[in-house]
């Protein structure tokens, strides 16, 4: 295994059940994590869980929708395990597609496809995320650049340029402001650069999405 899955639920290794998302700590969204958390069943009548995870921070970049697909599919090929179903959550949806139609190349049971709140990604799912970040940065940042940083993200988003150039501008945009936030609200740097690389490997993986 080269860790492009994480397990998040034990159960029968002859009924595995793979899960995309994109998923980071403190998000406000419920996670697969919550959901198999919530599940009362003992762990002999449940299929094993193993989550998607996403490249380092910084790999992502230049990845196609089939290289994060690739990237899925050969760390289970020769791991033994009989793949029976895959859930995708929103933008994962489009990637739970692809991985099983790769699955279903090198095993017998072609996995069930379960999608929850599916999306294909658009320059409006690109603008509302980044909207949602700025308005994260208000604790550093004054309320009219907040708006103008808003305002700014929206003309990009409705530019009509290709998404990935969309996913390019809007992460220079908040890469830009962020240490500046971090440094007025008394915050440390350095989760000034975690939190800028998030960003952009988000929307590496919302991009991405739409040609897996």
């Amino acid at each position: 295994m080269q860790g492009a899955w994480k397990s998040i639920g034990d159960g029968r290794r002859g009924d595995v059940c793979l899960v995309v998302d994109y998923d980071v700590t403190g998000r406000v969204e419920a996670r697969f994590v919550d959901l198999v958390a919530g599940l009362k069943a003992e762990p002999t009548a449940l299929p094993a869980v193993f989550e998607a995870t996403q490249p380092l921070l910084g790999e992502e970049r230049g990845m196609s929708g089939a290289d994060y697909v690739r990237r899925w599919v050969d760390d289970v090929q020769d791991a033994g395990w009989s793949m029976t179903s895959i859930l995708g959550f929103c933008a994962g949806a489009t990637f739970a597609a692809g991985i099983a139609a790769e699955i279903a190349r090198f095993q017998h049971i072609t996995p069930k496809i379960i999608l929850i709140d599916p999306e294909m990604p658009d320059s409006l799912t690109l603008y509302y995320h980044f909207h949602r970040v700025v308005g994260g940065l208000a604790a550093g940042l004054p309320e009219q650049e907040v708006a103008e940083l808003r305002a700014t993200g929206r003309l990009v988003a409705e530019s009509g340029k290709p998404l990935a150039d969309i996913a390019a501008e809007l992460t220079a945009t908040f890469q830009r402001v962020v240490p500046v936030a971090f440094e007025a609200a008394g915050l440390d740097e350095s989760f000034a650069d975690e939190l800028a690389l998030t960003y952009a490997s988000f929307l590496s993986y919302l991009v991405a999405a739409r040609t897996s």
